[in-house]
């Protein structure tokens, strides 16, 4: 399955440059001149981190809500002291990496309840895997309609 909306496109290049340019799994590096550990914790620390850059409070607030532990806290929460890996996504929000990769995945299928579709959910599951995630790009010919209908969508806002 390839993705076919342009945000979501956009979002798998930022996957796919980290997973080109990001220091090897497991490993500490720099990526975009920051020290990281190439990390399932990490990946999926940046994927929410990504999505929520524009809207944090509005699309983490929905998250969290989804996102619920049995013990009443939430994976996405504001309040990270109780969190054993707390990683800051922005606004005062964290995520605990303190997960095992099911429990990742898991969080990101909550994804679809904010609108991503399900292909950009297993795009995520395959990125904070640490797989490559070249195969959800569009074909060349999907990607000519789609930069089409942004052209189209873009000039009749105009």
């Amino acid at each position: 399955m390839r993705l076919k909306d342009s945000v979501e496109v956009f979002l798998l290049s930022l996957m796919h440059q980290w997973m080109e340019s990001a220091p090897e799994n497991g490993r500490k590096g720099l990526y975009q001149g920051e020290p990281k550990v190439n990390s399932q914790m990490m990946r999926a620390a940046y994927i929410l981190k990504i999505i929520g850059v524009a809207e944090e409070d509005k699309v983490f607030n929905k998250l969290a809500v989804h996102c619920r532990r049995n013990d009443g806290h939430s994976y996405i929460s504001k309040d990270g002291g109780w969190m054993e890996k707390p990683l800051e996504l922005g606004g005062g929000w964290y995520f605990e990496g303190g997960t095992s990769l099911v429990q990742k995945q898991d969080i990101l299928s909550s994804l679809t309840k904010i609108g991503y579709s399900p292909t950009f959910v297993s795009a995520a599951d395959t990125f904070v895997a640490g797989k490559p995630v070249s195969d959800f790009f569009p074909t060349d010919e999907e990607a000519k309609l789609l930069l089409s209908q942004i052209k189209l969508q873009a000039s009749s806002e105009n």
